[in-house]
């Protein structure tokens, strides 16, 4: 091959391997902004723990110990395999039912 070719074909490659780095690298910023918390075992998740507090007699622990420790409005947990987020705090409560159903 001669120069130019050679150098066109490094170029390229460089060109694309460069523009696949941006695409991944950019992918990883479009996380959805997800509330704190853990979601435990999967199917599980942290179905045991509630379980468990609600076995002793005040299941308003499992809620408490997970607001003291993640967010006292919001946080992310799951129960019975299912994801969810928890809104603890006046203003959640009124978030989520004053919007017409919308995210229900």
């Amino acid at each position: 091959m001669d120069f130019y070719t050679q150098l066109f074909l490094y170029l390229s490659i460089l060109y694309i391997s460069l523009y696949l780095l941006f695409l991944v690298f950019r992918k990883k910023s479009s996380v959805p902004n997800l509330p704190p918390g853990k979601k435990g075992w999967p199917i599980i998740g942290k179905s045991l723990a509630f379980v468990g507090a609600a076995k002793n007699g005040c299941p308003e622990k499992f809620i408490n110990d997970r607001t003291a420790k993640y967010s006292p409005d919001v946080f992310r947990t799951s129960l019975l395999g299912e994801d969810m987020a928890v809104f603890c705090g006046a203003a959640g409560n009124k978030f989520l039912f004053s919007g017409q159903n919308k995210y229900i």
